[in-house]
């Protein structure tokens, strides 16, 4: 217990950016699509409801 003690109070400010990082991706990550196919997307756009679509590339 002594040796985290220790850890923490040489390396707070390091551990505590690190842990608002990781909260930050999970909070602004994009959620996965409801849409499973380019048919799918066809069905949709068809339906006659005003759609947005936005496209992303991970390359």
């Amino acid at each position: 217990m002594e040796r985290l003690a220790r850890l923490w109070r040489e390396n707070w400010m390091t551990l505590v950016v690190v842990l608002v990082l990781a909260m930050g991706f999970v909070v602004l990550r994009t959620p996965a699509s409801a849409v499973a196919s380019a048919n799918e997307v066809t069905e949709r756009l068809g339906q006659g409801k005003p759609t947005v679509l936005y496209f992303f590339s991970n390359t």
